[in-house]
């Protein structure tokens, strides 16, 4: 029954998204999508995003037809997963307008997002949810943004170019079997764009009364084989109102930079990336006094600074194995 649920889910979020392409796109303005291998006797999807086929005509399988590889850890379509697998593509973050990863997940159901305060969330699945939640594991490109102080995952250092973002697959259930440690509720995948796919220049800026962000990045070749990307964002969020409408003080600053390079050869893709990133916030405590109301508000000014690097290589045997040795640094 819970499968069935997540099958009706998903083909619903993926006609959304298909009826939302069709009025927006149009071939005057936007080249038409590379078609999908779809059976030849049914029309394609890429008809039905320009309006020229009926979604009411299209199979369930072929409203599914959209690869997943975080539930068995291998490509697949969302029809033949074994598990609730939502996908959020880099063309629904594009049109949602959000600007935090925690705020992409609010578009994907079963998970529930609570935002705390200026910089902190509580992201959970299954109906538990917690700032501390510790049940649930969150992975950007293969590594594990885990934390050794909770078991869980601080939000406010999450962060990528958000055009630059493939695709976020959330699996809601238990994956400890494949994942290991912390995926007992469910797993969520944050994959980030081929330095092939982003070529030349970006500058992407967006600002709101909440928040505000200015990216820029640059791809380029090295060879005919590899393929490079370096990238630099900042970004604002004002401070929160309290009950009363007044300000609380807990506006941050966050700056980030990264790289990524991508070689391809015939049977191998060897991937390097790293990224530094702080994060300059505010964050008021409630400290106790003698005197009523026995509580006085103080802010405190903080810095986070966090840091990885990343190397991985994926060769392929055949058509029908591979494997991947990966291995990364925190800090």
């Amino acid at each position: 029954m819970r499968l069935h649920h997540a099958i009706l889910s998903a083909a619903a979020i993926v006609a959304a998204s298909l009826s939302a392409t069709a009025y927006a796109q149009t071939a005057a303005t936007r080249p038409a999508a590379a078609e999908p291998a779809t059976d030849t006797a049914m029309p394609s999807l890429e008809g039905a995003a320009t309006g020229s086929a009926d979604l009411t005509k299209l199979s369930l399988e072929d409203l599914m037809n959209v690869e997943v590889t975080s539930v068995s850890r291998k490509k697949q379509s969302i029809f033949a997963a074994p598990a609730a697998v939502s996908v959020i593509t880099q063309d629904d973050i594009r049109r949602s307008g959000f600007s935090t990863i925690p705020d992409m997940l609010r578009m994907a159901p079963g998970v529930d997002v609570g935002r705390i305060n200026s910089y902190s969330w509580a992201v959970g699945v299954r109906g538990l949810n917690s700032q501390f939640n510790g049940n649930l594991l969150v992975l950007q490109d293969g590594r594990s943004l885990y934390n050794t102080l909770f078991g869980g995952v601080f939000w406010d250092t999450v962060d990528y170019v958000t055009p630059d973002i493939e695709r976020i697959e959330v699996i809601r259930g238990p994956g400890a079997t494949l994942w290991g440690a912390n995926a007992v509720n469910g797993v969520i995948n944050i994959t980030t764009k081929d330095a092939k796919d982003t070529q030349g220049w970006l500058i992407d800026t967006r600002a709101s009364n909440d928040d505000s962000t200015l990216s820029a990045r640059y791809g380029g070749k090295l060879d005919a084989d590899t393929y490079y990307r370096a990238y630099l964002k900042t970004k604002y969020n004002n401070e929160l109102d309290d009950s009363n409408g007044d300000n609380i003080g807990d506006d941050w600053y966050g700056l980030r930079g990264g790289f990524r390079v991508d070689r391809h050869l015939n049977n191998d893709t060897l991937t390097f990336e790293g990224e530094a990133n702080n994060n300059r916030i505010r964050s008021p405590y409630n400290y106790p006094s003698a005197a009523p109301p026995f509580v006085d508000l103080e802010t405190v000014d903080r810095n986070d600074t966090t840091a990885h690097f990343l190397a991985r290589l994926n060769h392929r045997v055949d058509d029908d194995s591979d494997w991947t040795l990966q291995v990364y640094y925190d800090f």
